[in-house]
């Protein structure tokens, strides 16, 4: 049994591991990077730290929405073989943290989803709706952030 944080984007239902989980926070103001990927929005400020975003509506080909007051940063930890980094995932809306068991994990489809299915370890039936439970160490590259921070 595992604990995921299930979150939304449109109307999909997204879930990722909490032990991934930094912290949660609203909306804050981006500072763009020039030159970076689509996806990545820029850089906000954390006390101190400085956090590249990313946008997952723009990474899994959905159309873009302007970011507003509801909007969520994500705050994860991303692990590759020798360092942590901290990235946020800008959402539409934050749930609640669920307890689902490995048995309950279906094997995503690879047909019929709006993303690719190397991002997804699985699907899980939550409440009677479909949450798709992400891989975030396949959705963030970690070479991208060391090039950003450079």
């Amino acid at each position: 049994m595992g604990k995921f944080l299930v979150f939304t984007i449109d109307a999909d239902h997204y879930a990722i591991d909490i032990s991934k989980v930094r912290e949660i926070i609203r909306f804050e103001s981006i500072t763009p990077i020039r030159d970076a990927l689509e996806y990545i929005k820029g850089v906000i400020n954390l006390r101190g730290k400085i956090i590249p975003i990313y946008d997952l509506r723009t990474k899994f080909g959905m159309e873009q929405k302007p970011y507003d007051q509801m909007t969520v940063f994500i705050i994860v930890d991303i692990q590759n073989e020798s360092e942590s980094y901290n990235v946020g995932l800008a959402v539409d809306a934050v749930h609640e943290v669920f307890d689902i068991a490995e048995e309950e994990i279906q094997h995503a489809p690879d047909v019929g989803l709006k993303m690719k299915t190397q991002f997804l370890h699985g699907v899980v039936n939550i409440h009677g709706k479909l949450a798709m439970m992400l891989e975030l160490n396949k959705i963030i590259n970690t070479q991208e952030i060391i090039h950003l921070m450079d």
